[in-house]
């Protein structure tokens, strides 16, 4: 896969879930929750899995910059 295509494809998953966010908020809000708290628990449950993706990253930025100073 190129990173032309991937680059479109975090793209349109990244438009797709954020036109999803009011599906979400309103219920809560007639629920009778305030819009600062919903921001916040949506930011709260989004903490792990941004770590996660920060994690993986990093042992990829670690394996790629052996491999790249061990080929000069």
């Amino acid at each position: 896969m190129t990173d032309n295509l991937k680059g479109y494809l975090w793209g349109i998953t990244a438009a797709a879930a954020y036109g999803t966010n009011p599906l979400f908020a309103l219920p809560l809000y007639g629920r009778g929750m305030s819009p600062d708290s919903v921001l916040f628990f949506r930011y709260l449950l989004s903490l792990p899995v941004i770590a996660c993706l920060l994690k993986a990253q990093a042992s990829r930025q670690r394996f790629s910059s052996c491999i790249r100073f061990s080929s000069r």
